[in-house]
């Protein structure tokens, strides 16, 4: 799971981030990850030549290429940020290439009255772009602030509902794909 969070309502995303555990996806291999960790990696000054042939220069690259291969799926914990998702997920996704490649993507967004739903459709041309698969199914939390209760996320039951049922999906897309995702990585 990814996070592109890098800063709003305390404990939100560590509060979205351990309601989505590997223990729902119990046959795919998981990494937990927060965007805010890998700072150094999105704003390297320098980007891979081509991120498709893997020559990455920097140590930092690296360890970013081998944490999106280790995992077999994604769930995007993301805000909506001026109606599109934000740039520290873009750069991540940019950053590297085959590592992503047919692994199915799922997403968590967040925000205003739309619940992030503008920037998850905005992101999956790009999501498509590396080859990953973005499932249909997500969950949406519009009017996020309501939901912050000392100072944690407190989510509702159709957030556990849409939860349940993104993972759900995600977990036999992770199957459906194991074979394409073993042959280009």
């Amino acid at each position: 799971m990814l996070s592109s969070r890098v800063h709003g309502p305390t404990g939100l995303v560590r509060s979205l981030q351990t309601g989505f555990t590997a223990s729902r996806l119990s046959t795919a291999r998981s990494n937990r990850n927060s965007l805010t960790s890998r700072r150094s990696t999105c704003r390297s000054s320098t980007s891979p030549p081509t991120p498709a042939l893997g020559n990455y220069a920097h140590e930092h690259t690296k360890r970013w290429s081998e944490s999106v291969r280790s995992a077999d799926a994604f769930v995007f914990v993301m805000p909506e940020y001026n109606f599109g998702p934000p740039p520290s997920l873009l750069n991540a996704l940019n950053f590297v290439y085959r590592e992503w490649n047919f692994a199915p993507a799922g997403f968590v967004s967040y925000g205003g009255v739309s619940g992030g739903t503008r920037a998850v459709q905005a992101v999956k041309s790009t999501i498509s772009a590396v080859k990953m698969v973005p499932i249909p199914e997500g969950v949406a939390i519009p009017m996020v602030p309501a939901q912050i209760v000392d100072p944690a996320f407190k989510a509702n039951e159709l957030n556990a509902t849409a939860a349940r049922t993104m993972l759900d999906q995600l977990k036999i897309w992770t199957g459906a794909l194991r074979q394409l995702r073993t042959t280009v990585r």
